[in-house]
């Protein structure tokens, strides 16, 4: 089993909960 597409998606994620963050931030304010 290949541990890239793993890590792939693990960023993938991270980015899009960093852009919901920044998202409510931006609301917010």
């Amino acid at each position: 089993m290949s541990k890239k597409p793993i890590v792939k998606n693990y960023m993938t994620t991270k980015l899009i909960v960093l852009k919901e963050q920044m998202d409510v931030y931006v609301a917010i304010a």
